[in-house]
């Protein structure tokens, strides 16, 4: 049977991807040597530690992967924006395993790759939305809510 520790830790891993670091959350609570503070620490308070911030994290409009705000998804293709991201502005494409680093300005590869055709799409796309992108990558600098965008059609 698993310890109450190993509970913790299995539910920490389920919930590693919700924004808002609930995983570091819980493993500072837990640390390497036991529950910090005399009282243990039990199910029911992890429950309620996580319950609210869990739930805030799966109500948010736009779905989210590792901490990114899905922005737009056609043909296959998923484009991401993390927040409070490295210069120069870009967004993330994934598409199957392949995934890139687009620059906004010009629409190019930084890091990764894709398909040609997928990456084709990804440049047409960027170029008709790359206002809304830019806006996007300004609200992200400050960890504000980002807006969905029109996929290709």
């Amino acid at each position: 049977m698993q310890t109450e520790r190993q509970s913790i830790r299995c539910l920490t891993a389920r919930v590693a991807l919700v924004p808002g670091g609930i995983a570091q959350l819980v493993e500072h609570l837990t640390g390497s040597q036991g529950v910090r503070g005399s009282n243990p620490l039990t199910s029911t308070k992890v429950v309620r530690l996580l319950l609210r911030p869990l739930m805030d994290a799966l109500l948010q409009p736009i779905f989210t992967v590792r901490g990114m705000p899905r922005l737009s998804e056609f043909y296959g293709i998923a484009i991401y924006m993390y927040w409070q991201d490295h210069a120069p502005p870009h967004f993330h494409a994934f598409y199957a395993s392949d995934e890139a680093q687009l620059r906004i300005s010009d629409g190019s590869v930084m890091r990764g790759s894709l398909p040609r055709t997928a990456l084709g799409l990804v440049e047409e796309w960027a170029r008709l939305h790359r206002d809304e992108l830019m806006d996007n990558w300004e609200s992200a600098q400050s960890a504000s809510s980002l807006r969905p965008i029109a996929p290709l059609q």
